[in-house]
């Protein structure tokens, strides 16, 4: 049972927020949720063999509740995966706290200083000259 809880809630959460873009807080409580939720009511079902209706306990059964929590995860993370996108074409999102939103990074990379020069070589140039 505790496996099973790890798998529906913390498993595709985890893996997505290590390799899956876009990162984000809402996509992964919105997995967890839905995951253990579903994974919650399917094994309760399970459980309920003989008070529900045969066409309503056939249909929950076919499938292990495991299954139905870990694929209902998955969507709720396409699902906040899709807002954050949404929500942050919108310009409601900043790339990072503190900065405001549409800000582009710059990663110029400057040449490196030398400080030993060589003779006939410009003082003003950041590169030595080979002779």
């Amino acid at each position: 049972m505790a496996l099973s809880i790890q798998l529906v809630a913390l498993f595709v959460p985890v893996l997505m927020g290590v390799y899956g873009r876009p990162r984000g807080n809402a996509p992964a409580i919105l997995s967890m949720l839905l995951g253990f939720g579903t994974w919650l009511v399917t094994s309760v079902i399970e459980h309920l063999e003989g008070s529900l209706p045969e066409a309503v306990f056939t249909a929950v059964t076919t499938v292990p509740s495991e299954f139905w929590g870990l694929g209902f995860s998955i969507r709720g993370l396409r699902a906040g995966a899709t807002a954050l996108i949404a929500a942050g074409r919108a310009g409601r999102l900043s790339e990072s706290p503190g900065k405001p939103a549409g800000r582009q990074r710059s990663w110029r990379i400057s040449p490196p200083r030398s400080s030993c020069t060589s003779s006939g070589a410009s003082t003003t140039s950041p590169w030595p000259v080979a002779k």
